[in-house]
């Protein structure tokens, strides 16, 4: 029996900011069983999202169309592939597959409750692993099936490549900065001496740090965000400017808030609890960024345009 899913990404988004809120909440009450499952049902949820704009994107869609057919793999000299990433949509379903498979057991990396220690640090290995690998098809396309374009697509497809480029770097560096984190995660689990514990903080601001730059480079030279179209501030033709705005502010504010607690000297890291202002800044945060995202998904149907998928922040809402 075929049975077909129809998702919606802003319903998805409004079950994140949930999930998220009840994560925050287990975290502020120190309730150890509701921060777990929060992060767990928000990984979960969060994967569908990023599996299902991977898959669904027109600008991917459109940037399969703008290249030209590539009868081999270039990697075909050094592995037999069969001709698997010489299409770029099955390079890019391979990439979903491996994205889907590494969220869902990111997710049960999670449930701590369930498993021991050790086996959760395998789970984040394997789930690290599953995430870089999975650049490997999309940098193959991008150096491969996006070399040559096809006839008066040639500029369309110039700025598909930047994009896809930045996309797939930002993926490659985060991964290696988790892989680092996750190999080295007794040093903050009671493992390690005070230094290493130190470095791991270290390594940890330098991926927000990294993540927050990408950001930032994207929303200003990869948009329209500090160029006005007609109208005033307030033109419906200028909201593209208010949510790139707003989307900043949020990841800044809830940066700031794991920022402080990261460099919070007076107990370990593990340590659950927060103060009420700094509960108030991530719920605020959290509830702006699932509500831009969401307008923005709008924005884009509306307009009839979509860009490659953006860097997303979650990564932050998942280590407060």
């Amino acid at each position: 029996m075929l049975i077909s899913v129809t998702l919606h990404l802003p319903t998805l988004y409004l079950l994140i900011f949930g999930s998220a809120s009840l994560t925050l909440v287990g975290w502020f009450v120190q309730l150890s069983d509701m921060w777990y499952s929060g992060l767990a049902a928000s990984a979960f949820v969060y994967n569908l999202i990023h599996c299902y704009e991977w898959a669904s994107s027109d600008q991917i869609r459109r940037g399969q169309n703008a290249m030209q057919i590539v009868r081999t793999c270039c990697c075909e000299q050094y592995v037999s592939c069969r001709g698997l990433w010489a299409s770029p949509s099955g390079a890019f379903a391979l990439l979903v597959a491996l994205r889907g498979l590494g969220g869902l057991v990111a997710t049960a990396a999670f449930m701590v409750p369930v498993f021991g220690d050790k086996v959760i640090q395998i789970m984040w290995r394997v789930a690290v692993s599953l995430w870089l690998a999975s650049c490997v098809p999309g940098l193959v396309c991008l150096v491969q099936c996006a070399a040559y374009a096809k006839r008066e697509q040639l500029k369309f497809l110039k700025s598909f490549r930047t994009q896809l480029a930045l996309r797939l770097m930002h993926d490659v560096m985060l991964g290696i900065f988790w892989l680092y984190l996750a190999l080295r995660v007794d040093d903050v689990l009671g493992g390690g001496s005070a230094e290493d514990e130190r470095e791991w903080h270290t390594i940890f601001m330098s991926m927000l740090s990294w993540h927050l730059v990408v950001v930032l480079v994207h929303d200003i030279y990869f948009s329209k965000t500090t160029r006005f179209i007609s109208g005033g501030c307030c033109d419906k033709a200028n909201a593209h400017l208010w949510i790139k705005s707003l989307r900043i502010l949020g990841i800044v504010g809830l940066y700031a808030v794991v920022i402080h607690r990261v460099n919070d000297n007076t107990r370990p890291l593990s340590d659950m609890g927060c103060t009420g202002v700094e509960f108030t800044v991530v719920i605020l945060a959290t509830a702006l960024l699932c509500f831009v995202h969401a307008q923005n998904i709008r924005l884009r149907k509306d307009s009839g345009t979509c860009s490659v998928v953006e860097p997303q922040v979650l990564s932050a809402h998942l280590i407060f």
